[in-house]
């Protein structure tokens, strides 16, 4: 099954962390926020564990019993995990997240000091014909930029943030 939306995030620790600390940013918290943001008024999304797993972030190291990974996050996993350096963590959603959601997560994330940076992909892609791009081509279309994080608030301001960018995400006072 192939998915058409894709977001795709990997927060770096700024040292080790402790066990709250992936718990904090995992699959907890943090992916409650950003999941609750579009869906918080509905009560089937919110109960519904099928529902659920069509919006919610996952780890894609760990599935749980409703999420899976289509043939694009299988070639969006390699691409974060080389960026990976000591603790981490690692999200997937099948659906896109809202300028105004990303910007909260964003400044939620960065303020915290035991968070050094984070990566941001978001895909959205359909060609002229109404088909998905295969694995090759979607590859191809993926670029990398690095950016503070007052320059990727601004983006989102503007909604210019691309698809198919990898954004690393810098605090300000270490750009």
């Amino acid at each position: 099954m192939l998915e058409n939306e894709h977001v795709c995030i990997l927060i770096i620790a700024q040292d080790q962390w402790k066990e709250k600390d992936f718990e904090r940013f995992g699959n907890g918290s943090l992916s409650d926020f950003l999941g609750q943001t579009e869906h918080a008024d509905c009560d089937i999304c919110l109960t519904c564990p099928v529902c659920r797993s069509e919006w919610e972030f996952y780890d894609p190291e760990n599935l749980g019993k409703y999420n899976y990974l289509c043939e694009y996050c299988e070639i969006f996993l390699p691409l974060l995990k080389e960026k990976q350096i000591g603790d981490y963590v690692l999200l997937f959603s099948h659906k896109i997240v809202k300028p105004d959601a990303l910007k909260k997560f964003t400044e939620f994330t960065l303020e915290n000091k035991k968070i050094k940076k984070i990566y941001i992909l978001q895909h959205q892609d359909w060609n002229k014909r109404g088909r998905l791009p295969k694995p090759k081509e979607l590859l191809e279309q993926i670029t990398e930029q690095e950016i503070k994080q007052s320059e990727f608030i601004a983006l989102l301001d503007a909604e210019k943030v691309e698809f198919s960018v990898m954004y690393e995400i810098f605090k300000d006072k270490y750009y």
